[in-house]
């Protein structure tokens, strides 16, 4: 039998000033808000993308990502450490893994120093037998992100300095049998994010362990949406372009 991964919780995070640049709203989440994205794969359109404040409950709020025949729901909650991650897993994994995850920080604010890697890991009991040996699998997930720089990046209508975040988050199931090989899959997502706008821009992709394609890289640009009740890259009416803050 092969050893089971111990139980680990933990949260590091890097050295360095913090940047505290809370008042330009790199993350707003108003009941009402949307944004809609073409997505891009190989240089070529293969779709939109729409994003939407699902539903809004004090501090918590969920997105909808609707795209490619389905809607994913991600729910978040706005604290003073940042934006955080709910329920991560959801009921993809069982009550145990569920608990054992627990609430993640997936953006934190302030921002930590350009190019710190704050890492959060939780590890144990995967709460499954996956292999039939009646001995639950036990897992690890990790997650990783960077604060890649601030980017001046164009938009649809004038351009905005954002936030490049790097986020990387690796997920092994461990099986009990020594006859099965450990399963990784690591998702890699690039963020832009601009101030009173939301999330610009997503460059996403997944590989296993083998380096052998789980999701094929894509983008998500954003088109246009609405924005604590004002439309996105609307010109004024005397046709004055302004540089976002």
């Amino acid at each position: 039998m092969r050893a089971a991964l111990p139980r680990i919780v933990e949260d590091t995070v890097p050295a360095g000033e913090r940047l505290d640049l809370r008042n330009r709203n790199y993350f707003p989440a108003a009941a009402g808000d949307t944004w809609t994205y073409s997505a891009v794969q190989g240089g070529a359109s293969i779709g939109t993308v729409t994003r939407s404040v699902s539903s809004v409950s004090g501090n918590d709020f969920t997105i909808a990502e609707a795209g490619f025949g389905s809607t994913e729901y991600t729910n978040y909650r706005s604290s003073t450490e940042g934006l955080v991650l709910v329920d991560l897993m959801g009921n993809s994994v069982s009550a145990a893994a569920r608990a054992l995850i627990g609430e993640i920080l997936e953006f934190a604010e302030p921002f930590y120093a350009v190019g710190g890697t704050r890492r959060s890991v939780r590890q144990g009991d995967w709460g499954r037998d996956a292999d039939g040996d009646g001995i639950n699998e036990s897992f690890r997930l990790e997650l990783t992100q960077q604060l890649v720089g601030l980017e001046t990046v164009s938009l649809p209508l004038g351009s905005a300095e954002t936030a490049h975040f790097r986020t990387v988050m690796a997920l092994t199931l461990s099986p009990s049998k020594p006859s099965e090989t450990p399963y990784t899959i690591n998702a890699t997502e690039e963020t832009w994010w601009a101030p009173g706008i939301g999330l610009i821009r997503a460059d996403r992709s997944a590989i296993d362990a083998q380096n052998t394609t789980v999701i094929a890289p894509y983008s998500l640009q954003i088109t246009g949406g609405q924005v604590g009740g004002s439309t996105l890259f609307v010109a004024p009416p005397d046709g004055t372009l302004t540089r976002s803050p």
